[in-house]
């Protein structure tokens, strides 16, 4: 089992992963890196050829040379602006490649943890002991930024920024050194404007972010899917579908890296466009400007030349201090995305593989065969507080036709025990046996033998045909039609069709009309087994409705059934009552025997049974 808690990489640790990762994309970033070393030189040549071309007294010079004639000037111009767009194009490809890459691991890593992961604080007992603090938290909309934000800079921290940053260094000392060459005196003036010049070239930056607007829209409902899956996270799980998802959600992100790489194509053309266009409307002010120029120390060309560069050094110094601090940044985000990356026990590759080989534990077995499933003294308690029981040696067996009710207040561990017999979660102590003999570790795919239905009828933003069959995603129209018969739902056909989207979470349908779906997906797989948590809490007659179908479709179709509960009037049916107390079970029997005992703990939860 993988670690409960994350493991904390240190920064030494994340940049040798992150140059490992920047190696699977070296060709994007091989000609990225040589176009910005082409775009560094054109940007540093230009101001050198652009005074020379404004010195009146070199046009001679001109006529003679190649090299000092204005057609190599526009050589350089158009070839500035080129190398800009291949260094934005192929670093923007090595950037989404690498956050693609990086979305796919943590979306399968999320859905391959087991549900203790979700359920516990991720500070030890250790870090609060220390006065420690953890940035990382396991909610829904934590995972989705992680998912966005923090792979966004990861990725964005080995290309752009690095790139950035030795951009901007290269320039501000190559520009220091041609104003100290063309006239020290200058160059203590210029460096006054330097501010000034960098917080303009910030603003100007934030001009581009219109250009990922498209981008932006997918981004969101990219999140809106991750989040979902997060929130029924114990439904995939339950119904077998993590890869499936998985694969899902590559193909979403698949569409987003074609919109992604056209964003940088357009990037690319737009600051290609913007070098050759400022650097043209430069030439020509300057070239008009420089007629008007007196003579004196300092040549008209010299002048154009030192200005030009005072910009770049600008420009330079503004963009070392903002690639330094997106450097820093990204490695913040970097480190959370590897110690999320860290906790995964088992990716969807290594499942898929594993599947197909048949350990010696496995347990072949059919769901008709399945007579019993018991927990034997079982305890459980979180690792991250594990002096804290939440359950204390409890045996419990589910028989099949039989019906048993499980009791107890809130945070009594009833629905620890759905949990346990799920395998979403794993007994600290003890054991869960099937038919008395095997241990149900060793079942494989649970979701074939036992189904729960969760107190929130989880549904996705899907059509009704397609909620109903999550759980056996080959099912035709009419396996699905019969599920919903068994459980008095068919009429919703009738009523919505089969590819009704019935909104997010089931919005757009009532309460008990959300149940019976989930009923109904339940009893699609047709299980050994099934267990109601909570299922007619909150519900309306309808819902109380859909579950009395349930259980009396589960004894007609002699199932085990385990329905968790705090509504006396749900007791009737059950043909065993099992009391939970702080984790323990404290009595157990027949409605009438324990109704009997007016000191009995059930009575003492349930005084209104008396009045039956």
């Amino acid at each position: 089992m993988s670690p409960l808690l994350p493991k904390n990489n240190s920064k030494k640790e994340v940049l040798a992963r992150l140059r490992a990762e920047a190696a699977l994309e070296w060709r994007s970033l091989l000609l990225g890196s040589t176009a910005l070393l082409g775009s560094s030189l054109a940007n540093q040549a230009f101001p050198r050829l652009l005074g020379r071309f404004m010195d009146q007294s070199n046009r001679t010079f001109y006529n003679n040379t190649i090299v000092n004639s204005p057609y190599f000037l526009g050589i350089v111009v158009v070839g500035g602006g080129l190398a800009s767009f291949m260094r934005n194009t192929f670093l923007g490809y090595a950037e989404n490649n690498i956050a693609t890459r990086l979305r796919k691991q943590l979306f399968a890593c999320l859905l391959y943890q087991d549900l203790e992961w979700f359920e516990t604080n991720s500070e030890t007992n250790s870090d609060l002991k220390n006065g420690k603090k953890s940035n990382s938290s396991r909610t829904p909309a934590a995972l989705v930024e992680l998912l966005r934000h923090d792979v966004e800079q990861t990725a964005h921290h080995l290309t752009r920024t690095v790139a950035n940053l030795l951009r901007s260094t290269s320039s501000v000392v190559l520009s220091a050194f041609q104003m100290l060459s063309l006239n020290p005196a200058l160059l203590g003036v210029a460096c006054t404007v330097i501010p000034a010049v960098g917080a303009a070239a910030m603003v100007l930056r934030k001009g581009l972010k219109k250009t990922t607007q498209r981008q932006r829209k997918l981004a969101t409902d990219l999140a809106s899917f991750v989040e979902e899956r997060l929130i029924h996270s114990a439904v995939i799980q339950l119904s077998n579908r993590r890869a499936d998802e998985v694969d899902a959600y590559n193909a979403l992100l698949q569409e987003n890296l074609k919109i992604s790489n056209q964003s940088c194509r357009q990037m690319g053309l737009f600051m290609g466009f913007l070098f050759a266009a400022s650097s043209s409307a430069l030439f020509v002010v300057m070239h008009v400007g420089g007629q008007a120029v007196a003579r004196g120390r300092m040549t008209s060309g010299q002048l154009t030349s030192f200005a030009t560069y005072s910009f770049l050094l600008g420009l330079g110094t503004s963009g070392v201090i903002k690639a330094m601090t997106e450097f820093w940044q990204g490695l913040v985000s970097a480190q959370r995305v590897y110690d999320v990356l860290d906790t995964v026990a088992v990716t969807a590759d290594e499942e898929k593989s594993t599947v197909s080989v048949k350990s010696e534990k496995t347990l072949l077995i059919k769901a008709d065969e399945i007579l019993s499933v018991a927990l034997d003294h079982v305890s459980f308690a979180y690792q991250s507080r594990a002096s804290v029981a939440v359950l204390q040696d409890v045996s419990l067996s589910l028989q099949r036709g039989q019906v048993v009710a499980l009791v107890g207040k809130n945070g009594s561990g009833k629905s620890t025990i759905a949990g346990l017999l799920a395998g979403l979660l794993h007994p600290t102590k003890g054991h869960i046996r099937v038919n008395d003999t095997h241990s149900w570790d060793n079942v494989p795919s649970k979701s074939a033998f036992l189904q729960v239905v969760l107190q929130d009828s989880a549904l996705f933003n899907n059509s009704l045909f397609e909620n109903v069959r999550y759980s056996m995603p080959t099912a035709t129209k009419e396996q699905v039609r019969v599920a919903l018969q068994r459980v008095n739902g068919e009429y919703l056909l009738e009523k919505y069709g089969y590819d009704f989207q019935v909104g997010w979470n089931g919005s757009l349908l009532s309460g008990g009309e959300r149940q019976r779906l989930a009923l109904a997906r339940a009893f699609l797989s047709d299980p050994a087994i099934l267990v109601l948590d909570e299922p007619i809490t909150g519900m309306d007659a309808e819902g109380e409705a859909a579950v009395q179908d349930a259980i009396r479709a589960c004894r007609r179709d002699r199932r085990a059934l385990l329905l968790i509960t705090h509504q006396s009037k749900s007791l009737g049916e059950a043909d065993r009552v099992a009391v939970l107390r702080e984790g323990k079970i404290v009595e157990e029997g027949t409605l009438e025997t324990l109704k009997a005992n007016p000191t009995s703990e059930l009575v003492r939860l349930m005084p209104e049974l008396l009045q039956l």
